[in-house]
């Protein structure tokens, strides 16, 4: 939580006072409703009431800010039909990520220190030899090269 903590006061320092919003004590308690738990972890919970609004640039393009953060567990799930994994999600799991649409992340449970989960959608593409790539290859946008 100290760490949360830090990287909050950096960004103030660093970004100005408007660069890092949290979340409110009743604005928490609709998150927890919205990702259909009754508890969060308490780091989570810091994380929120610090940052759940804004963190200036950190995690920029993610969907886990308020008010889009209402309803990343809604688009995970439906991430998690569309390839087929409809079971990933354990009883108790708490999403609190999305990353464009094709990345999720969650925690197991509620607990102090959870562990933390991902899963990621990946799609062929059409590299310069015309050929298809194998679902479990990506792309190196960096180097433009075919990695498995």
């Amino acid at each position: 939580m100290e760490r949360v903590r830090e990287l909050a006061v950096r960004l103030v320092r660093e970004c100005g006072d408007d660069a890092v919003v949290g979340l409110s004590p009743a604005e928490i308690v609709e998150v927890a409703t919205a990702l259909g738990v009754y508890e969060l972890p308490s780091s989570y919970v810091v994380f929120l009431g610090l940052m759940g609004k804004r963190a200036g640039q950190v995690l920029a393009g993610m969907d886990m800010f308020y008010p889009r953060l209402l309803k990343v567990k809604e688009y995970a799930q439906e991430l998690f039909e569309e390839a087929g994994k409809v079971d990933l999600l354990s009883d108790g799991a708490i999403v609190f990520a999305l990353h464009q649409g094709y990345r999720a992340y969650w925690f197991a449970d509620n607990s102090e220190d959870p562990q933390v989960f991902s899963f990621k959608r990946v799609m062929s593409r059409r590299v310069d030899t015309g050929t298809r790539l194998p679902p479990s290859c990506s792309l190196r946008p960096k180097f433009g090269e075919a990695g498995c």
